[in-house]
């Protein structure tokens, strides 16, 4: 029976996860990014992100380091005319074109560090370049240049939707805000969760990356016989264990789109635990 609706014929279990990975410099984001998904393309703010995990690969024979794509002060200025934006927008148009036409040969897009990228745009946007976002003073109006930012951060979110492949992103945590004003009667409560970092002012796109991603998972190091949180300096002590956290809480944002998965993970790649296998076990196709 058909209504004239563009009912789904594929199988929702068929598609691609989006996935977002926040956690402090060094734990190792990266590389269970890259161990993951081995076919991506991956567009890193520097061009020795995947040092580790090629190094891994070279000591291991396991895995293969994807293709790289380094939006560095170098390379904008050599092919993007110095702009982060111009470079940003032209990896989004051109991936989406090229799944459109079926010659795009990549599993999905990954972007590492997205924090890093996304400083360096919403710092190019105040500036001005284009004479766009002055107001009636002549200075610069910050909120049209926020919403500039949001509009190229949902066309970058949009991506994995479009094209129906796999997105992934890679950013350092902010900590969560708390109130801290002195009259507010939920002074000392959570005012805003935790999560992958954006630029000050723009916690709306922390909620809006979170919302649309499948799974988002915090990446902590955790010293087992305390329980406290180490920071990266402290991940290579004795006994240091690196943990996915992925229940709902109140504090951070994380979550997961399936069943399989316990609220702690440990990621262990000695004993095959890591992203990879989490994502398998809560019924993703990797």
């Amino acid at each position: 029976m058909n209504i004239g609706l563009p009912i789904d014929g594929f199988s929702v279990l068929d598609l691609p996860p989006s996935v977002v990975l926040y956690g402090p410099p060094g734990a190792g984001k990266s590389f269970e990014m890259a161990r993951a998904f081995g076919n991506a393309l991956y567009v890193q703010s520097s061009p020795s992100i995947l040092h580790a995990y090629a190094h891994y690969v070279q000591l291991s024979g396991k895995g293969k380091v994807p293709d790289r794509l380094t939006l560095d002060e170098k390379t904008v200025a050599q092919h993007y005319g110095g702009s982060t934006v111009t470079a940003v927008l032209t990896v989004v148009e051109k991936f989406v074109a090229a799944s459109d036409a079926g010659t795009n040969p990549y599993e999905g897009l990954i972007w590492d560090e997205w924090n890093v990228l996304c400083e360096r745009m919403y710092a190019e946007l105040k500036t001005d370049p284009w004479g766009k976002f002055k107001g009636r003073s002549g200075n610069v109006n910050i909120f049209a240049v926020m919403d500039a930012f949001k509009a190229i951060h949902r066309s970058v979110l949009s991506v994995s939707r479009r094209t129906r492949k796999m997105g992934g992103f890679v950013a350092h945590h902010q900590a969560p805000r708390v109130d801290e004003d002195e009259n507010s009667p939920t002074r000392g409560q959570i005012k805003w969760p935790g999560g992958p970092k954006m630029p000050l002012g723009l916690s709306d796109q922390v909620v809006e990356i979170c919302a649309d991603a499948d799974v988002v998972l915090q990446l902590v190091v955790q010293d087992p016989k305390a329980g406290n949180l180490l920071d990266a300096t402290a991940a290579k002590q004795e006994g240091a264990q690196r943990l996915f956290l992925t229940a709902l809480d109140t504090k951070w944002f994380r979550k997961v789109r399936g069943f399989g998965v316990q609220a702690e993970e440990p990621l262990d790649v000695g004993q095959n635990k890591g992203l990879r296998e989490l994502l398998h076990r809560a019924g993703f196709p990797v």
